[in-house]
């Protein structure tokens, strides 16, 4: 990914072909590398900073996501299961349905 970011960023800018990436170095130097800024330390920082927020932020944003899902999933198993029993209901059993009055 940084690869592509690098690239895209010297073709849109002019700056050149991509340098190698360091084995020695991490991923926010490299990337710094990439898009040029790799001498200044102070923009390396700010990548490390950067990137650190980015993957706890969308690491955050996953886990609620899928609290959110199970949970919604969870009240409308329910609703379904509650308000459309075989006796009163007037719509036809569906798939889904049918699975979730078996799991009863």
């Amino acid at each position: 990914m940084p690869n592509i970011a690098g690239r895209i960023y010297r073709n849109v800018y002019g700056r050149g072909k991509l340098p190698s990436i360091d084995a020695q170095k991490d991923y926010s130097h490299n990337f710094a590398t990439l898009l040029g800024f790799g001498d200044d330390a102070g923009f390396v920082e700010l990548m490390r900073l950067y990137i650190t927020i980015h993957r706890c932020v969308g690491l955050l944003f996953w886990v609620t996501f899928r609290a959110v899902f199970k949970l919604v999933f969870q009240v409308t198993t329910k609703v379904v299961t509650s308000r459309h029993t075989p006796e009163s209901s007037s719509v036809p059993r569906s798939r889904i349905h049918s699975f979730l009055m078996q799991r009863r």
